[in-house]
Protein backbone atom coordinates (compact mmCIF):
# COMPACT_ATOMS: atom_id res chain seq x y z
CA UNK A 1 0.00 0.00 0.00
CA UNK A 2 1.60 2.97 -1.20
CA UNK A 3 2.41 6.18 1.65
CA UNK A 4 0.44 9.34 0.90
CA UNK A 5 3.42 11.53 0.58
CA UNK A 6 4.94 8.81 -1.62
CA UNK A 7 5.93 9.90 -5.38
CA UNK A 8 4.30 7.09 -7.08
CA UNK A 9 6.94 7.08 -10.05
CA UNK A 10 9.45 5.98 -7.80
CA UNK A 11 7.44 3.66 -5.39
CA UNK A 12 8.49 0.32 -7.11
CA UNK A 13 12.29 1.18 -6.58
CA UNK A 14 12.14 2.44 -3.02
CA UNK A 15 10.21 0.11 -1.94
CA UNK A 16 13.46 -2.23 -1.44
CA UNK A 17 15.55 0.67 -0.01
CA UNK A 18 13.71 2.32 2.69
CA UNK A 19 10.30 4.13 3.06
CA UNK A 20 9.18 8.41 2.60
CA UNK A 21 9.18 10.87 4.76
CA UNK A 22 7.69 14.23 3.46
CA UNK A 23 8.63 13.24 0.18
CA UNK A 24 12.15 12.23 0.89
CA UNK A 25 13.36 8.51 0.94
CA UNK A 26 15.15 7.26 4.32
CA UNK A 27 17.40 4.45 3.85
CA UNK A 28 16.92 2.06 6.84
CA UNK A 29 20.71 1.35 6.64
CA UNK A 30 20.70 4.66 8.08
CA UNK A 31 19.66 3.20 11.57
CA UNK A 32 21.72 1.58 14.51
CA UNK A 33 20.77 -0.29 17.15
CA UNK A 34 21.54 1.20 20.47
CA UNK A 35 20.65 -0.63 24.13
CA UNK A 36 21.25 0.84 27.33
CA UNK A 37 21.14 -0.92 30.77
CA UNK A 38 20.65 0.94 33.31
CA UNK A 39 21.99 0.08 36.80
CA UNK A 40 19.08 -0.89 38.14
CA UNK A 41 15.74 -1.43 37.07
CA UNK A 42 14.40 1.62 38.22
CA UNK A 43 17.27 3.55 36.41
CA UNK A 44 15.68 6.17 34.36
CA UNK A 45 17.65 6.68 30.97
CA UNK A 46 16.88 9.59 28.55
CA UNK A 47 17.88 9.84 25.25
CA UNK A 48 18.24 13.12 23.66
CA UNK A 49 19.56 14.49 19.94
CA UNK A 50 22.64 16.83 19.55
CA UNK A 51 20.05 19.32 19.36
CA UNK A 52 18.50 18.22 22.73
CA UNK A 53 15.52 16.88 21.57
CA UNK A 54 14.15 13.96 23.94
CA UNK A 55 13.88 10.93 21.45
CA UNK A 56 12.81 8.38 24.26
CA UNK A 57 13.15 7.52 27.84
CA UNK A 58 12.89 4.43 29.41
CA UNK A 59 13.15 2.78 32.65
CA UNK A 60 15.80 -0.21 33.52
CA UNK A 61 16.57 -0.84 29.51
CA UNK A 62 16.77 1.42 26.75
CA UNK A 63 16.63 -0.94 23.45
CA UNK A 64 15.91 1.01 20.37
CA UNK A 65 17.39 1.78 16.66
CA UNK A 66 17.52 5.84 16.05
CA UNK A 67 18.86 7.04 12.86
CA UNK A 68 22.91 7.57 13.04
CA UNK A 69 24.38 10.37 14.35
CA UNK A 70 25.22 12.20 18.29
CA UNK A 71 22.54 11.97 21.00
CA UNK A 72 22.97 12.77 24.42
CA UNK A 73 21.89 10.60 27.79
CA UNK A 74 21.37 11.25 31.11
CA UNK A 75 20.12 9.16 33.98
CA UNK A 76 17.34 11.47 35.34
CA UNK A 77 16.17 14.86 34.36
CA UNK A 78 19.15 16.87 36.36
CA UNK A 79 21.59 14.65 36.11
CA UNK A 80 24.85 14.76 34.11
CA UNK A 81 24.92 14.10 30.38
CA UNK A 82 27.03 11.88 28.32
CA UNK A 83 27.92 11.99 25.05
CA UNK A 84 27.13 9.08 22.85
CA UNK A 85 28.54 9.31 18.61
CA UNK A 86 26.26 6.14 16.93
CA UNK A 87 27.61 4.94 13.95
CA UNK A 88 27.02 1.39 14.37
CA UNK A 89 25.04 -0.62 16.65
CA UNK A 90 26.09 0.05 20.38
CA UNK A 91 25.71 -1.60 23.95
CA UNK A 92 26.37 0.27 27.17
CA UNK A 93 25.57 0.04 30.74
CA UNK A 94 25.11 2.76 33.28
CA UNK A 95 28.40 2.36 34.67
CA UNK A 96 30.16 2.62 31.29
CA UNK A 97 29.12 6.23 30.14
CA UNK A 98 29.03 7.25 33.81
CA UNK A 99 32.78 6.85 33.97
CA UNK A 100 32.63 8.67 30.66
CA UNK A 101 33.00 12.54 29.91
CA UNK A 102 30.54 14.45 30.53
CA UNK A 103 28.77 17.12 28.26
CA UNK A 104 26.41 20.21 28.62
CA UNK A 105 22.75 19.36 28.09
CA UNK A 106 21.61 21.06 24.25
CA UNK A 107 18.76 23.57 24.83
CA UNK A 108 16.09 22.64 22.08
CA UNK A 109 15.49 25.47 19.98
CA UNK A 110 12.33 26.41 18.36
CA UNK A 111 12.83 26.82 14.34
CA UNK A 112 11.42 30.10 15.25
CA UNK A 113 14.62 31.30 16.84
Amino acid sequence: MPLKNEPPDERESADDLGFWIDDELIDESCYCELVIVGSSPLSEIWLADDGGHLVQMETGELRTSVLRGNYVVTFGLKASAYPIALQEPRHFTQGQLESGPTCPVPIPRLLDE
